[in-house]
Formats: C-alpha cells, structure tokens, sequence
C-alpha cells in the first residue's frame, strides 16, 4: 500500500486506506482521517494540529468504536487499531 502524503490533513474525503498500526513515537505514514478500534482500552495519539507535540488520551474506549480524528502518531493502542486514510 503506498499511502497518501502526510498533508491530507486538509481533505474531508472519506477515507481510501487502512492499515493495522504498531505504536510508535514516530509520524504515521499520513494524518489520519479516523482511527477505528478492534478492541476496548485506551488510545494515545498525538493530534495532527500544526506544531502539536503533546498527547492526549482516550480511556476506555469501546471496541468497534471509529474514532473521527485526525493525528499524527498513535503512541499508545489496543490491538488491532486501525488507521484510516
């Protein structure tokens, strides 16, 4: 899957792709356009806004859950999160 660049954080589109992610401290391949989750516990990102460098977390959220946002790192996640591009 070759994902879209890193500035779509401006489209309102639908999302095209989706891929299983790892946590990391590091940018995910594009901003995302949702974040879906497999299953319940907490998510921690790092929101897409310009210069945004702090985490926040979600708790407790519930399994089957899309989560209409836009971030550029998952930090924390449960298994099988899904980013949405």
């Amino acid at each position: 899957m070759t994902a879209p660049s890193i500035s779509n954080h401006n489209n309102p589109s639908p999302a095209e792709y989706a891929e299983i992610v790892t946590p990391a401290s590091a940018d995910l391949p594009a901003i995302t356009r949702a974040i879906y989750i497999a299953a319940a516990g907490n998510l921690t990102v790092v929101m897409a806004g310009k210069g945004n460098t702090s985490t926040v977390t979600f708790n407790n959220v519930v399994a089957g859950s899309v989560l209409p946002i836009r971030a550029r790192q998952i930090t924390a996640a449960p298994a099988n999160t899904v980013a949405l591009y």
